[in-house]
């Protein structure tokens, strides 16, 4: 009878009758050998000595969590002012060659013999530029994308505390 209520139990099928019948059979001390390893997990469980968590409970418990600096804004940040950094180099080295280049210099002459082939190599080089750009975008916001459950998550926290 008891081992059939100890495996109802274990399998989470047991009454409340049914699991203080099992507390009084391990309460006495007529407890077979080969039950008294359950003994101490029956008699330990008084229902009455379960802690009851306080009010401020939630509040104390969110004060100790330290909420983690928002990476996607950080992120962007760095890459941001990478960008401005290398354009800033680039626009000083072009100023620079410039200011430098002797322009009436007759050594300096048309690379491409008509207007069209100028414009067609200007349009090559511009279709390469824009390609390459596009190509960082979609990196950029792929790895943003990959960022975005946990921005999400941090909007869904900051909005509960927000609450």
């Amino acid at each position: 009878m008891i081992n059939e209520l100890l495996n109802k139990y274990w399998l989470c099928e047991t009454s409340l009758e049914e699991e203080r019948e099992l507390r009084r059979f391990f309460a006495s001390e007529e407890v077979p050998e080969h039950l008294l390893a359950y003994k101490a997990w029956f008699c330990g469980r008084d229902e009455a000595a379960i802690p009851v968590l306080g009010a401020d409970f939630d509040k104390r418990i969110l004060k100790k969590i330290k909420p983690k600096e928002r990476l996607s804004f950080h992120l962007g940040r760095r890459y941001v002012t990478g960008i401005a950094a290398s354009l800033a180099i680039l626009v000083a080295a072009s100023l620079y060659v410039y200011n430098q280049t002797d322009w009436a210099d007759p050594s300096y002459q048309d690379t491409y013999q008509t207007p069209e082939e100028a414009l067609r190599a200007a349009q090559v080089s511009l279709s390469f530029v824009s390609s390459e750009i596009n190509r960082g975008q979609k990196m950029v916001y792929n790895e943003m994308k990959k960022t975005a459950p946990i921005t999400d998550l941090i909007n869904n926290i900051d909005k509960l505390e927000g609450e």
